[in-house]
């Protein structure tokens, strides 16, 4: 069994950076509405700061709340513990993994991967940040069935966008073989 955590700073940031930019939003909300009875056009930038506090509170809820701070893999599955919120862990077993999306399986190294289960109302976030993410991605992927594999290196082969260099790779491995005869 292998563990994957956050790093201490990583997992503060996750937690607590919620606070200092919900503090500014709730300050401009409150200097706006205190102009309201001078200028009846502040209510606009009122209104526009109570949507950005709205959209930002609902991102942190739905998308963080899927973050656990701790994931243990096993030969089977993957337990999932300490989420942010102190929602109690769950497993999802390799076998019942319907799919994975995000990240390096959308050309978007920095978007948090998805792991979707069958008979789980539920799917879990990874995200890149994680100590040693790369040792977990390839754990997962040696673990989940054949066709999901081939399927997700597929694609990992079509996002990408890098014919020029590529051909340059060619280029170079034929010039040096003339160099060496």
């Amino acid at each position: 069994m292998k563990t994957f955590k956050f790093s201490i700073i990583a997992k503060f940031l996750y937690r607590y950076s919620f606070i200092p930019i919900a503090s500014i939003m709730l300050f401009y909300i409150v200097v706006s509405a205190s102009g309201i009875h001078l200028d009846v056009m502040n209510v606009l930038p009122m209104l526009i700061n109570i949507l950005f506090l709205y959209v930002i509170i609902r991102f942190y809820v739905k998308s963080y709340a899927q973050f656990p701070f701790e994931i243990e893999v096993t030969e089977e599955k993957l337990i999932c513990k300490n989420f942010k919120y102190g929602k109690d862990g769950f497993e999802i077993k390799f076998a019942d993994i319907k799919n994975i999306e995000g990240g390096v399986f959308e050309n978007k190294p920095t978007k948090a991967l998805v792991i979707y289960a069958e008979g789980k109302e539920q799917s879990i976030s990874i995200s890149p940040h994680m100590k040693n993410y790369n040792r977990l991605l390839t754990l997962i992927l040696s673990r989940i069935n054949k066709n999901m594999y081939d399927d997700l290196i597929l694609k990992v082969r079509e996002n990408q966008k890098l014919p020029a260099i590529n051909k340059m790779s060619g280029k170079i491995k034929k010039t040096s073989r003339k160099k060496k005869k």
